[in-house]
């Protein structure tokens, strides 16, 4: 069976910008700069000043596999059948969904999320809150270097929870209220990612709390990835491909605008957005438990820090899966049946109010309205993580992500620096807070499966997190006329437990890497997609695969997404189950501090940080 590597670009639209919020859970971590790394320019105002220009390093070079159209029948038929996870039956302990979130886990890790219980309010005043004043902090994470290419995407990142994380000075004033929508949004993600890794618990065979004990303190951070319109979508890429270096993502999307992408079965397909919907993606750390390396017969991944092992991720630009290569133990010379092709799915009926959605993208949107000035109030500093602008520093002649973002860590409320929260527009901190607290719900349920179908106590990854991390990324992918020549977000893995991501219903960007190809995740209404993230990859030695996905930018279209990142804390060890290994560890033991911190250190480079993880690395 083939493997879903690298996750798909963050396609940009022609005429309609795109914003999508992301809630990664992991830890914090501190960062400090480096002397050849620099701001990363603003997408944005590129687009404001000159919208028919694309400077250089911002444009792609495709190889003949990256050349490959997407808009193949193949592709199209995936895109249709990227699952969907109703989160109101997981909660209940549904054996038929709790089977659907296993096989999605397995098969694609990656699935979009519905009656999810955030109120539709909460995420639509999180997407359309219009900006007045500004006073936040934005940008790019990661500055250039010489040649680097960039993606086409402007972020701003929050760290949520624990609240003691917070910098507020990042957070953003204006638009009036957007605080709040933050607040509110990523309290209702928060919800959502503790449901999630109870779920998720389960289907690894474990006690519903396993997971959320197995982080110890979860981490919540928020990235909002801003795609503006681009003339030449198919020349650059929101967001590189990448997967995620933490438990869980979840995405909230456009509602309208599809730019994510995924790659399946070496395809990269859309994921089309459902209305209210969040996207999960399963992060590099659900893989491996000692009870799954018995079953597969193998360990596939070595126990790490995730500390080391997100610190690792961090030094470089998004590539792909290269991250969750670094813990595995060594080459493994024949794949399980059971191996996991892709790790993600869509999940419906999660509980979360259709309000909650719709103010979260209400308020974002008139966030990424303010003025330049106003949300560099809140630009992320150099070698900083919450904050507006882009968490990929940019080095000289480096390959830029088309997007911005907001990140901002949600859970526990300790972690948050309220000074990087927007405070404009009015209620943005509101709906951030309602938006993440429903995801919160929503992961911790999914969670709480994961142990069951892991074969573990319902309880057990919650447990193992010691302290469940979450964090929100919104990302803002402009329209862009070459949207072949850029990407929203580089191809990447999460180095989270799982994320759960918001679309927008109507705007295509995701795409995951399904056997060597990039599929696009087609959004539904109200759902949320769900992947599974570096930690559940390395908890289950590698028989939850930590999909490999990017954003694309489109022609015409603004597409924006909320990613919900679940992490366990940072002195967590993170390493396979012993049930989970049938012959030998793919992965050893990591501090997920140390993991996190070099997962955060690298641009999204794909699969890259998992590398560092690996047996034998």
């Amino acid at each position: 069976m083939s493997k879903a590597n690298t996750p798909p670009p963050l396609k940009t639209t022609h005429l309609k910008p795109l914003v999508g919020a992301l809630i990664f859970f992991r830890t914090e971590r501190n960062m400090s700069s480096t002397p050849d790394m620099a701001f990363a320019p603003n997408v944005q105002e590129i687009v404001r000043s000159n919208p028919s220009q694309i400077p250089e390093n911002f444009l792609i070079i495709r190889n003949e596999e990256e050349g490959k159209s997407n808009n193949t029948a193949d592709t199209f038929h995936l895109s249709s059948e990227i699952p969907i996870v109703d989160l109101s039956l997981l909660s209940r302990g549904h054996k038929e969904e709790l089977n659907k979130l296993d096989q999605a886990c397995k098969e694609w890790g990656f699935f979009q999320v519905v009656n999810h219980g955030v109120a539709t309010e909460v995420l639509q005043e999180m997407r359309m809150l219009r900006p007045s004043s500004l006073n936040f902090r934005y940008g790019q994470a990661y500055a250039a270097s010489q040649g680097q290419t960039l993606d086409w995407s402007d972020a701003l990142f929050l760290n949520v929870y624990p609240s003691h994380h917070r910098k507020l000075k990042f957070w953003p004033t204006s638009p009036e209220r957007f605080k709040v929508a933050i607040e509110a949004y990523s309290s209702g993600v928060k919800r959502v990612g503790d449901e999630l890794l109870k779920s998720l618990s389960l289907t690894l065979g474990m006690e519903k709390d396993a997971l959320l004990k197995l982080h110890q303190e979860m981490v919540q951070v928020l990235r909002v990835n801003y795609y503006p319109t681009c003339h030449m979508p198919d020349k650059v890429l929101g967001l590189s491909p990448h997967s995620d270096t933490g438990t869980i993502t979840i995405l909230m999307q456009e509602d309208n605008v599809t730019g994510l992408q995924i790659r399946k079965e070496g395809e990269w397909v859309p994921v089309k957005p459902i209305p209210n919907a969040l996207v999960v993606n399963v992060g590099d750390v659900i893989e491996p438990f000692d009870h799954i390396v018995e079953a597969l017969g193998t360990r596939r991944y070595k126990k790490v820090k995730y500390g080391d092992y997100l610190g690792n991720s961090l030094k470089g630009k998004l590539k792909g899966k290269a991250h969750i290569e670094t813990a595995k133990i060594g080459k493994i010379n024949a794949k399980s049946d059971v191996d996991i092709k892709i790790s993600f799915l869509g999940v419906v009926n999660h509980g979360v109010a259709a309000e909650v959605l719709q103010e979260m993208k209400y308020a974002t949107a008139k966030f990424f309205q303010l003025p330049l000035e106003e949300k560099n109030k809140i630009r992320m500093a150099s070698g900083g993580f919450q904050g507006y602008g882009q968490v990929d520093g940019v080095t000289r002649g480096e390959t830029m992500d088309w997007s911005d973002q907001l990140v901002l860590t949600l859970y526990p409320a300790q972690y948050r620096m309220l000074n990087s929260w927007p405070t404009e527009p009015e209620g943005y901190k509101e709906a951030i807070e309602a938006y993440s607290s429903e995801v919160k719900r929503v992961g911790e349920e999914l969670l709480r499966s994961l142990s069951l179908i892991m074969g573990m106590e319902k309880h057990t990854l919650l447990e193992l997190h010691k302290e469940l991390l979450q964090t929100l990324r919104v990302n803002y992918i402009p329209p862009c006329s070459m949207p072949d020549k850029v990407l929203g977000l580089s191809p990447h893995s999460d180095a989270s437990t799982i994320t759960i991501l918001m679309q927008e219903d109507n705007v295509t960007g995701l795409q995951i890497r399904k056997e060597g190809e990039w599929v696009p995740v087609k959004p539904i209404p109200n759902a949320l997609v769900v992947n599974v993230g570096d930690a559940i990859e390395i908890w289950s030695n590698g028989k939850y695969k930590s999909i490999e996905h990017r954003a694309v930018a489109n022609v015409g279209k603004l597409r924006i997404s909320y990613a919900s990142f679940l992490f366990p804390h940072v002195d967590v060890e993170v390493g396979p189950f012993d049930h989970m290994v049938e012959s030998s560890r793919t992965y050893k033991k990591v501090k997920y501090g140390d993991y996190l911190t070099t997962a955060l250190k690298n641009k999204l480079k794909g699969k890259a940080h998992t590398e560092m993880a690996k047996t034998g690395s």
